[in-house]
């Protein structure tokens, strides 16, 4: 395990984040640009690096296997039982979702691909794509339900139209891929990867343009946000790794359990927020993935000693 990748990758991600406020306040990018940049990764360069993800990958083995109903079944628990815990902590009617959303979902992709592959090396990401093939399917589905489902304007035909959109369609053509071996051909590939290249610096840039919408004063306005990232940061990861040690011999499978666990609220959140969110909804969940991500630059190091 190199340190020094694991740093170095740490650091591109907040510089990326960082140019983006900046931009921002240098009124290059704006709001509008924002909205735009979001819809652009959501519908096209996510689903491309979803399915880029599983192109080329066809080792259909028995562990791999276990890991795929893992990650299925680690989902619906957290699913569940962060409904719980939101109902605990208590937010705003119009938040709860808001607060489910950011701790289910981790920045496994655009984040934790980048530190695991540093982590443990090419292998290593073909086993967190495997841990988390429920990510796209649910962020389009369950993670717009949590926005939208207690509005009106929220029905069968809502949840339809996001049943067929570029992000969801990625996910279930990715899960295809895998399990029917279909090969495609190479330029495809290389194309589906240089396209899915740009989420993680978009997405990144994207989120460091919205926080500079925020005063240094809104950081605290949603104080309960920094219980999401004690739990999302140190408690998940800690219970996860305790229970991956239980049900998995290879320590490349239990780190990349706890690291993927250990990752901040995912950027996309941001992005299906600025999509599909109402009121003060996207601001919240950007403020919940800009807190989450820069508590992760010094959780994620203590996590790393946990796997040492």
């Amino acid at each position: 395990m190199s340190y020094a990748q694991v740093f170095d990758t740490l650091f591109r991600l907040g510089l990326a984040m960082l140019l983006g406020y900046i931009l921002n306040k240098a009124r290059i990018i704006n709001a509008d640009t924002n909205k735009s940049l979001s819809g652009m990764i959501v519908n096209v360069t996510s689903p491309a690096l979803a399915i880029y993800a599983v192109a080329g990958q066809h080792e259909v083995n028995a562990e791999v296997v276990k890991l795929l109903g893992f990650g299925a079944v680690m989902y619906v628990l957290l699913m569940l039982l962060v409904y719980g815990v939101v109902l605990l902590i208590r937010p705003a009617r119009d938040l709860q979702g808001v607060y489910q959303m950011l701790l289910v979902f981790g920045n496994v992709i655009f984040m934790g691909l980048p530190v695991i592959q540093s982590m443990y090396g090419e292998q290593a990401v073909f086993y967190l794509n495997i841990l988390n093939l429920p990510f796209p399917l649910l962020i389009f589905t369950y993670g717009v339900w949590l926005l939208r489902g207690r509005n009106a304007d929220a029905g069968a035909r809502s949840l339809l139209r996001v049943a067929v959109s570029p992000g969801f369609l990625g996910g279930i053509l990715s899960v295809v891929i895998y399990f029917t071996r279909l090969a495609l051909p190479t330029f495809v590939v290389n194309a589906l990867g240089f396209i899915g290249g740009l989420t993680t610096p978009l997405s990144m840039m994207v989120v460091g343009s919205m926080m500079a919408a925020f005063t240094f004063g809104d950081l605290f306005r949603e104080k309960k946000l920094y219980l999401v990232a004690l739990l999302k940061l140190l408690v998940m990861p800690a219970a996860g790794f305790a229970v991956a040690r239980l049900l998995f011999q290879d320590p490349m499978l239990v780190g990349v359990i706890t690291a993927s666990l250990a990752m901040p609220s995912a950027t996309l959140c941001a992005m299906v927020g600025e999509q599909h969110g109402t009121g003060r909804q996207p601001g919240t969940i950007a403020l919940g993935v800009f807190i989450t991500t820069i508590l992760s630059m010094a959780s994620i190091p203590l996590v790393i000693l946990l796997l040492a």
